[in-house]
């Protein structure tokens, strides 16, 4: 088994508040890779909350619209 780790950004500075903006962009762009990638899984902590101040209902509502089409291979974390 192969295993790749890559970065999902949320905020600009590591003391700002993250920005849902930046949040949508990274799932869609999330949803390409997993959308040229058919049986990949991706496993990630739920961005954005926390340190990062969103309201986590946000977050999912933006994370569902913008991986629409990839199914179930995105498992969020909380930590």
């Amino acid at each position: 088994m192969t295993r790749s780790y890559g970065a999902f950004q949320t905020k600009g500075h590591f003391r700002d508040r993250a920005d849902l903006a930046l949040v949508r962009l990274g799932a869609s762009r999330l949803r390409r890779f997993l959308e040229a990638r058919p049986g990949l899984e991706v496993h990630m902590a739920f961005p954005g909350i926390g340190l990062g101040g969103l309201d986590p209902r946000e977050v999912l509502e933006a994370l569902e619209e913008a991986l629409a089409g990839v199914g179930n291979r995105v498992v969020l974390y909380r930590l």
